[in-house]
């Protein structure tokens, strides 16, 4: 079974996430709201990728 690479995941989580937002700000009281909720939106889908990046590799004994 294959996994899905963590970048993957918080790119096509954060697009739908953006898209919906984007429906709801073609009515025109909600789009007053929408547009905040976008840039907060963008700001959480990149603390999500950033989360999910793999931990840095650790020097081990052989390297120093």
């Amino acid at each position: 079974m294959s996994r899905m690479s963590n970048w993957l995941k918080a790119g096509l989580l954060g697009a739908a996430v953006v898209v919906a937002l984007q429906v709801l700000g073609i009515i025109p009281c909600v789009g007053c709201v929408t547009w905040l909720l976008t840039y907060v939106a963008y700001g959480c889908i990149g603390a999500l990728a950033a989360y999910w990046l793999p931990p840095r590799r650790l020097l081990g004994p052989a390297c120093g």
